[in-house]
């Protein structure tokens, strides 16, 4: 027990000298916070933290001795197979991973895993914390084809113990998929067409599920269907991009895709992207517009979600309806004052798979608090619930630069100023981040119903 509660300890500390430190930045105006593409990376510790920070580091790596020790000392006392070993071993990962000794973290997640398989079974969710963790390591060190077997063997657990069409492995296939759209988004390349088809198809399963246990009007299916819709658009991009070699591409990674009920290649080879989300959006509004439990502000955030997906597909005159549409409900007096404001009081990068990940901040805010302004809630209604697992981070450089930005009323940016870089000024990054900002739309200021120019809109543009 005292080895638990003086690791827990080390745990909490830890956290918050990593979590409560920041680069110094210049600062900002006060009414316009910088808009990021990615999440903001912890920035180097303060001096007056540091000898804190290396007396955490040094707990740590005594509690892994420690840990160490008292499994040697349980082996020998109960067996290498004792029901508790699972545990200990397990907990002497998660304190390696912390100290980012991941590969170590990977073998002993392995081994707990073992013994889970042997005293549980083999289709037993006990293994989950360790997959988890696995994961969570192997993200770190860029093992992406690792980490997505194991996403995989987990999602395979979950049809093991509840069944190919339980409610249950909705979440799951919702992490997978933010994962996979999270790894297509930091490189993009002609064979990452394997992420956006297993993202794809991780959704209209889940849509298939959902709709066949809790009906077509369901609350539970408009993420489902906005992420869907989402999905569609990379899928678009993507075969833009690389439109010579389409089908040999999907052929070859479908190969890899896990075979689910609903993905077939008839799904994989559907090249009608944009008609795809739209219905997915008409089934969307549907939803909300038969379901009485369905809010005002559901139905306002519904149509600035499909604005902001019409305007990804330059589709702008359509966006710019949809946004007036979202306003006028705003206006209505059963809606939030504050609504307005935190939706179009100042513009909205919108996703891109370029350079920029802000469909990955998007998601991963869903699941984590964070000091940055959060200015892309599109379209999810507070009331339903969503995944309580974000997919682990993926390895970032801390390369970014600084940039001023004009965004037009209809969500197209101009006159970009470079403010700053980091670590130091370097041409290669600024031409990126200007490539990453205009290569971007913008969801646009509102002021009186209408939208408004934006001038010298702070964004910071983080690099792979």
């Amino acid at each position: 027990m005292g080895l638990t509660l003086k690791t827990t300890g080390v745990f909490l500390l830890l956290l918050l000298l990593l979590n409560g430190t920041a680069a110094n930045e210049p600062p900002l105006p006060e009414d316009q916070p910088a808009q990021d593409n990615v999440l903001p990376e912890d920035g180097e510790p303060q001096a007056e933290l540091t000898s804190a920070l290396t007396e955490a580091e040094a707990l740590l790596d005594s509690s892994i001795d420690q840990y160490r020790a008292a499994i040697a000392e349980h082996e020998a006392q109960f067996g290498p197979f004792d029901t508790e070993l699972g545990e200990m071993n397990y907990s002497l990962g998660k304190t390696l991973q912390l100290r980012y000794r991941f590969q170590e973290a990977i073998e002993t997640y392995r081994h707990a895993m073992h013994l889970k398989r042997v005293n549980d079974g083999v289709f037993s969710l006990t293994q989950e914390p360790m997959l988890r963790g696995m994961i969570e390591s192997q993200s770190a060190l860029g093992q992406i084809d690792d980490a997505g077997e194991h996403y995989q063997q987990l999602l395979w657990l979950y049809r093991k113990s509840y069944g190919d069409d339980d409610p249950r492995l909705i979440p799951i296939m919702e992490e997978i998929s933010r994962w996979h759209m999270q790894v297509y988004n930091r490189t993009g390349t002609q064979d990452d067409i394997y992420h956006l088809l297993v993202s794809y198809g991780m959704y209209t399963y889940a849509i298939s599920i959902a709709t066949h246990q809790y009906g077509a009007y369901d609350l539970r299916l408009v993420s489902l269907l906005e992420h869907s819709a989402l999905a569609n658009y990379y899928l678009s991009t993507h075969n833009k991009t690389f439109p010579s070699s389409w089908e040999n591409a999907v052929m070859a990674s479908y190969d890899r895709v896990p075979r689910l009920p609903g993905m077939g290649e008839e799904l994989s080879l559907n090249r009608n992207y944009y008609q795809n989300g739209r219905r997915d959006y008409k089934r969307m509004f549907d939803v909300l517009e038969n379901n009485p439990a369905a809010k005002t502000e559901d139905i306002a955030k519904g149509y600035v979600s499909l604005g902001d997906w019409l305007l990804l597909f330059d589709k702008t005159t359509q966006g710019m309806h949809a946004y007036e549409k979202a306003v006028t409900i705003l206006t209505r007096p059963e809606v939030d004052n504050g609504l307005t404001g935190e939706l179009f009081g100042a513009p909205t990068m919108l996703p891109r798979p370029a350079e920029t990940e802000y469909w990955t901040n998007r998601q991963a805010k869903q699941g984590a608090d964070s000091d940055t302004p959060d200015n892309t809630d599109a379209s999810t209604p507070a009331n339903i619930a969503q995944s309580t697992q974000s997919p682990p981070p993926l390895p970032s450089s801390k390369e970014y630069v600084m940039v001023a930005v004009d965004i037009s009323a209809t969500g197209v940016p101009d006159k970009i100023d470079t403010v700053s870089f980091h670590p130091e000024k370097n041409e290669s990054l600024e031409k990126r981040a200007r490539k990453a900002i205009t290569s971007s739309r913008f969801r646009p200021r509102f002021e009186n119903g209408s939208p408004i120019l934006t001038k010298a809109l702070p964004v910071r543009v983080i690099m792979n």
